[in-house]
């Protein structure tokens, strides 16, 4: 796993929001224990523009939206062990696996994730992230 390590992704990317980068998308995963006590773990993808594998700009469509957004991988399990083995198998990335693809896989941590303006071609700045939030248009 680029830019990150792999057990503590293991470890954390399950209750917590992470977000992975891998082929021009974001894949945006997190999940959270029901009322019921059942366990819900979920994956948004779209279209992104990598920046150094610490960040990314988010693509967008001709109407605003998300370029490429889907949803699509939603599983309910009846523990987190459940959910966590369910998705390293799932076939999400390009109808590869996440152990397939493990080593391509860029883990953006949000915390140091930045969306640069177009004015801001500085990248100190940018890493600092004194940029600008901005989307791009396909």
């Amino acid at each position: 796993m680029i830019n990150g390590s792999l057990e503590q992704f293991l470890d954390t990317g399950w209750r917590n929001e992470a977000e992975i980068y891998y082929r021009h998308y974001i894949y945006w995963c997190e999940g959270d224990e029901l009322e019921n006590g059942e366990f819900h773990f979920f994956v948004r993808k779209w279209k992104a523009k990598n920046i150094g594998d610490e960040s990314y700009v988010t693509l967008t469509d001709e109407s605003g939206s998300a370029a490429g957004y889907d949803d699509s991988f939603s599983i309910i399990c009846s523990n987190e062990d459940e959910a966590r083995e369910q998705f390293l198998k799932a076939k999400i990335w390009d109808g590869k696996s996440f152990w397939e693809v493990e080593k391509e896989l860029a883990w953006l941590d949000y915390s140091g994730r930045m969306e640069v303006d177009t004015d801001c071609d500085d990248k100190a700045n940018a890493k600092e992230g004194r940029g600008h939030s901005r989307k791009e248009n396909m």
